[in-house]
């Protein structure tokens, strides 16, 4: 068996889509969420997990990802469906590397890109001028 790919969280189209991509392919996809009604649970392709809110239990989403993890054979991939799960991964990062693989930057690097405040500074540090769309004359 494929390792799966576990996705977080199922509750946004995007979770739909990738889980009926990668099922049509024969990958095996684990969905997480808090929402026993979302829409990515929906996909014939998903084996849907229940967990409280990632907000408000996190560890326990931890504890859920890190012994599945443990029992794959191959490392499993963890794929982030909105910023709150793509800041989480990054957070845990450490912790989950030795059982899945994925793309997610530094948490450093999350926290600039989800802020446009924190953005706006580096861009400024970095000599890059801020343009603002809202006073740029209308091309013809």
């Amino acid at each position: 068996m494929k390792a799966p790919v576990f996705i977080l969280t199922m509750n946004a189209p995007q979770g739909l889509c990738i889980a009926r991509s990668l099922g049509r392919r024969g990958i095996p996809v684990i969905g997480l969420d808090h929402n026993p009604s979302c829409i990515g649970f929906s996909s014939r392709y998903c084996q849907p997990v229940l967990l409280p809110d990632l907000d408000e239990h996190s560890e326990e989403w931890l504890d859920y990802l890190i012994a599945h993890g443990r029992r794959l054979s191959e490392p499993g991939v963890l794929f982030p469906c909105n910023d709150r799960s793509l800041l989480w991964i990054s957070t845990h990062w450490e912790k989950l590397a030795p059982y899945f693989r994925s793309r997610i930057p530094s948490v450093e690097v999350v926290e600039l890109l989800l802020s446009k405040r924190k953005t706006y500074e580096r861009a400024k540090a970095l000599g890059i001028e801020a343009v603002s769309l809202a006073n740029k004359p209308a091309e013809k």
